[in-house]
C-alpha cells in the first residue's frame, strides 16, 4: 500500500514539473517572441526616442590646455576647400553701447545705463564695406541673416557699392556666390513685424517671398504672437500650443513657394505638427539655432532650470523628427541654453559644454528611420550644423544671459572643428557635413532653383571590368514656386550636359576627359585601368549646375 501511495506522489510531482517546463512547440514559441517584440515597440513608442549610453567617446581637454590650442592644419585646409555655412549669422560687427537706447515702454526716454548694458539691442553695428571679411576672419561663405521688409533693397545697394555681398534667392545663387567670391546672404525671418500682423496666410507668404525671405519661422514667442490677428503656432514659451488652422495654411503656402520653414523658437507641439506636414509634403525643415534638452533641460520647472528659463532647446522627439524630414539641427553658443540661472547670476557656460550638445546629437541620440528604410537608425552626422545667432563678434559680456566667450571668437567654428577632430575622433568627412555640406544639401532641396543632376552609372565604389564604361545620369529637377499670386522666378531645366572625368595619378586626381554630350543622358567611354572620379555639368544660356563627384575603379 505504501508503495502505491509513493508511486502516485511521484507521478503527480513529475506531471507538475512537466507543466512548469518552457514551451517547446516552435509555433507557440514564435508567437511568444512576436508578442514580446510588440510589447517592446509599444514601450519604446510611449517613452519616445532613446539615447545611447550617456558615456561620450570624447576626451575633453582642460581649460588650460584649450587656451594654448592651435587650429588643426587639416581643419584650415577643410575650411578653404568647402562651402562653409552659418545657419544664423548677422554679417555685421558689434560696436559700443549707443549714447541713447530708447525705452520701449516710455517712448522718447533713454534706458538707464545698467538696463541698456544688459540689452543686446542697445549696442551699435558696424557694417563691413567689403563682406569678404566674413570669410577671411571666420572662414564662413554663406550665412542666414535677419529679414526686414527693406533688407533685400539694402543688400542690393551694398552690392552696388562694391560690398561683395549676394542675396541668395535661389539655390543656384549659392554657386554664384562661391564662384564670384561673394558672401552669400539668405534672409531669415524669426519674428513678425509691422506690416505682417493683419495679412492672411497666403498674402503673407507671397509678401515675404516677393521681398526675398527664404527662411521663415512661424512663431517666436507669446509676446510676438499677441501682435498677430491670428497666431500661427506656439513659440518658445508655448510648448503645448498646437499649430493653428492659419498656421497650417501658412506652412503649406511656404512649402509651395519653396521657402524653408525653421523651428528654432517654435514650441514643442507646434514643431511636431509642422514636422508631420513636412513629411507628408516631402520637404526638409530645420531648427537652425536650437540645442538639445537631452544635454541641458532649459524648460521651466525642470531640475536644471533652477529659477526659470526660456525654453529654447529641443526635445529628442523634435530633433529626430527634423532629421526624418532630411533637415538639420544647428548648435548655437547662447548662454542661457547651456547654464542655469539663480537670481541674476548664470552658471558658467564653456566651449566644452557646446561640444557636448554636438556630440550628443551626432553620436549618442538614437533616431529610428522611417518605414521602408534599410538602416534601423538615422546617421545623425548628416543632420547637424552650426549657427552663431548673433553678430560676427558675438554679444558684449554685460549681456549676461546671451554672452559666451566662444561666441565672440571669430575663429569659433575652426576651434570647434579642431576639438571635435582631436578630442572626439571626428573624421574630416563628418566635420565637412557639420560646417556646411548638410545645410547646403537642405538649401538645394528646400529653396527655389535647379537642383543637381543625379548620377546613375557607374555607382559609387563600383569596380568596372567591361571594355567601355557606361556613364548615365538624370535631368535636374526644378524647384518652381507655385500658388495663387506667387511672384514668378523664370527657370528653365538645363538640357545640355558636359561629362568631366579625372584619374588618380601620384596621389592626386588629374583631368583626362571633358566632353560635351549635348542633350543625351548617357555616354560610353573607353578608359585605361585605374581609379577615377566623375561629375556632370548641366547648363543652358542662363544657368549651370554640377552634380556631386562620384568615384569608381576601372579594372
Amino acid at each position: 500500500m505504501r508503495l502505491f501511495y509513493l508511486f502516485t506522489v511521484l507521478v503527480l510531482v513529475t506531471h507538475s514539473h512537466a507543466l512548469a517546463e518552457p514551451i517547446r512547440d516552435p509555433v507557440i514559441k514564435r508567437a511568444q517572441k512576436k508578442s514580446e517584440r510588440k510589447g517592446k515597440k509599444r514601450a519604446l513608442k510611449k517613452r519616445g526616442p532613446r539615447s545611447r549610453s550617456a558615456t561620450s567617446q570624447c576626451r575633453f581637454k582642460t581649460d588650460a590646455q584649450v587656451r594654448k590650442m592651435n587650429i588643426d592644419p587639416d581643419v584650415e585646409k577643410l575650411f578653404k576647400r568647402v562651402m562653409v555655412i552659418d545657419g544664423a549669422l548677422y554679417p555685421y560687427f558689434r560696436t559700443g553701447l549707443q549714447e541713447c537706447c530708447e525705452d520701449s515702454e516710455n517712448e522718447g526716454e533713454c534706458l538707464p545705463q545698467s538696463r541698456a548694458e544688459a540689452d543686446h539691442g542697445c549696442y551699435g553695428t558696424d557694417v563691413p564695406k567689403d563682406f569678404r571679411v566674413v570669410e577671411r576672419r571666420m572662414g564662413v561663405n554663406i550665412g542666414a541673416g535677419p529679414y526686414t521688409d527693406d533688407q533685400a533693397e539694402k543688400t542690393r545697394r551694398r552690392r552696388e557699392a562694391g560690398g561683395n555681398i549676394r542675396l541668395i534667392k535661389t539655390s543656384n545663387d549659392l554657386d554664384r556666390a562661391i564662384r564670384n567670391n561673394d558672401f552669400g546672404n539668405l534672409l531669415y525671418l524669426q519674428s513678425w513685424r509691422e506690416g505682417h500682423y493683419n495679412l492672411s496666410p497666403i498674402k503673407l507668404a507671397n509678401h515675404l517671398f516677393r521681398l526675398g525671405a527664404r527662411i521663415v519661422q512661424p512663431a517666436y514667442n507669446r509676446r510676438n504672437n499677441a501682435k498677430l490677428k491670428r497666431p500661427f503656432a506656439g513659440g518658445a514659451d508655448d510648448d503645448d500650443m498646437k499649430l493653428t488652422k492659419s498656421g497650417k495654411q501658412l506652412v503649406k503656402a511656404l512649402f509651395e513657394r519653396f521657402v524653408l520653414v525653421d523651428l528654432s523658437h517654435v514650441g514643442n507641439q507646434s514643431a511636431l505638427d509642422i514636422i508631420r506636414m513636412a513629411l507628408k509634403a516631402k520637404r526638409p525643415v530645420t531648427a537652425n539655432h536650437a540645442n538639445a534638452i537631452g544635454v541641458f533641460d532649459d524648460r521651466k520647472g525642470s531640475a536644471e532650470c533652477v529659477d526659470g528659463c526660456a525654453s529654447r532647446n529641443h526635445t529628442d522627439e523634435v530633433i529626430c523628427g527634423v532629421a526624418k524630414t532630411g533637415g538639420v539641427i544647428g548648435f548655437t553658443p547662447i548662454r542661457f541654453m547651456f547654464a542655469p540661472v539663480t537670481g541674476n547670476q548664470y552658471s558658467p557656460a564653456s566651449e566644452t559644454d557646446f561640444l557636448r550638445h554636438v556630440d550628443y546629437v551626432a553620436r549618442q541620440l538614437k533616431c529610428k528611420n522611417r518605414r521602408g528604410k534599410a538602416r534601423q537608425y538615422i546617421d545623425m552626422t548628416h543632420h547637424i550644423s552650426l549657427a552663431s545667432d548673433g553678430r560676427l563678434n558675438g554679444y558684449d559680456p554685460k549681456v549676461k544671459w546671451l554672452h559666451m566667450k566662444m561666441g565672440t571668437q571669430l575663429n569659433r567654428w575652426k576651434r570647434i572643428a579642431t576639438r571635435l577632430k582631436n578630442e572626439c575622433g571626428y573624421s574630416l568627412k563628418t566635420l565637412e557635413r557639420l560646417i556646411g555640406s548638410n545645410l547646403e544639401r537642405v538649401y538645394r532641396e528646400a529653396l527655389p532653383g535647379v537642383r543637381r543632376p543625379v548620377l546613375l552609372k557607374p555607382s559609387a565604389g563600383k569596380k568596372v571590368t567591361s571594355g567601355k564604361v557606361h556613364f548615365k545620369w538624370k535631368k535636374p529637377v526644378v524647384n518652381q514656386p507655385k500658388g495663387k499670386g506667387v511672384p514668378s522666378i523664370p527657370m528653365r531645366v538645363p538640357t545640355d550636359f558636359r561629362l568631366v572625368i579625372e584619374r588618380k595619378q601620384g596621389g592626386q586626381y588629374k583631368r583626362v576627359k571633358n566632353v560635351d554630350v549635348g542633350k543625351r543622358l548617357f555616354k560610353k567611354m573607353k578608359l585605361a585601368k585605374g581609379k577615377y572620379r566623375w561629375f556632370v555639368k548641366a547648363k543652358n544660356s542662363v544657368i549651370d549646375v554640377n552634380s556631386h563627384w562620384r568615384y569608381f575603379e576601372k579594372r
